[in-house]
């Protein structure tokens, strides 16, 4: 029998050409799965970084924010 493992909250922080920091809520297995599926970014230039969430990292990507 196949077990799944637990999905995890990641925060995918990207970070745009001009400096803007967009938060992103994800859910992986593991931070290398994370970014496999999310480590990349539409926006030209940009930077992603994914590290495990705390709470405000996860308040930020549930309300859509960015600084």
């Amino acid at each position: 029998m196949d077990e799944q493992q637990p999905q995890k909250a990641f925060s995918k922080r990207t970070r745009t050409k001009q400096g803007r920091t967009y938060y992103d809520n994800v859910y992986a297995t593991s931070l290398e799965e994370a970014y496999e599926l999310y480590g990349e970014s539409y926006m030209e230039g940009a930077e992603v970084d994914i590290v495990p969430a705390d709470a405000w990292d996860l308040d930020m990507g549930d309300r859509g924010l960015s600084h």
